[in-house]
């Protein structure tokens, strides 16, 4: 299905990052997929030049779902497209429990309903005291060696060099801020069936932090799904492999206006 280039009455976009990463991270949908509508891709609170981490009181994917709802508030946008990678996944979760009215659809890419594992809460403490210790220095390998995947680190090394300077210019707080939120979050899982809007669930296929597994469980429980796997690609597939996103994007953004037509 091919979606004409404008589309009106299509609701504008708004992209969530994922950690430990920026809003820069969807540029490459940002230059798609504005010729259909408007698209905007806010920073979680102390990323990306956004509120200083002295700045807030609370860190909890709550906090950021609030931040969203500002955010369209301040733009004047009343219902929109949530798209989330990793993090910004869960946000999504978390703001359509709270805000289903301010909701068009959903763009779910790499993430995870479940909540943390008490092991993965345990790696993100050790993670928090290491940022302590030492920096963010470390978290730049992560991003490197867990993030991407092996086409991309070795057709790509211009991209990992940048994603590595993007991890490097969050401040150290914000960053454990944003740790300890992820390990307290919801389990999301119940909240699935209640997602009454059209979904588009998008993985990488060597993604092994979020494996395509997880995107095959929640589409069995979304009542309105399709999923696409994105060859050459790992947890940041938006960035690794641009092309194919996009297209499915806009393929699920022009059955989303024939719906309504």
């Amino acid at each position: 299905m091919k979606l004409v280039k404008p589309s009106p009455g299509l609701p504008p976009i708004v992209l969530l990052h994922a950690f430990p990463l920026d809003g820069r991270m969807w540029r490459e949908q940002v230059a798609c997929l504005s010729q259909h509508t408007q698209v905007f891709t806010p920073n979680v609170r102390g990323f990306g030049g956004s509120i200083g981490c002295a700045e807030c009181p609370e860190w909890s994917v709550r906090s950021f779902a609030w931040d969203l709802l500002l955010f369209l508030d301040r733009k004047g946008l009343d219902k929109v497209f949530i798209g989330g990678c990793s993090m910004g996944g869960y946000v999504a979760f978390e703001f359509w429990r709270r805000y289903p009215a301010r909701v068009a659809g959903m763009i779910l890419c790499d993430t995870r309903a479940e909540a943390d594992t008490e092991e993965i809460r345990a790696r993100r403490r050790e993670q928090i005291e290491r940022i302590r210790r030492e920096g963010l220095g470390f978290l730049a390998d992560f991003v490197e060696g867990k993030l991407v995947s092996p086409f991309t680190r070795k057709e790509k090394p211009e991209l990992v060099r940048e994603l590595r300077s993007w991890t490097l210019e969050a401040h150290p707080d914000s960053v454990i801020g944003v740790l300890e939120a992820l390990a307290s979050r919801p389990d999301s899982t119940e909240t699935l069936p209640t997602i009454d809007v059209p979904v588009l669930l998008i993985y990488g296929e060597h993604d092994t932090v979020t494996p395509t597994e997880c995107g095959v469980r929640m589409l069995s429980l979304l009542p309105q799904a399709t999923m696409e796997i994105i060859p050459n690609a790992g947890h940041l597939a938006p960035l690794e492999n641009p092309e194919p996103v996009n297209k499915a994007i806009e393929d699920y953004l022009a059955s989303w206006a024939a719906s309504k037509c």
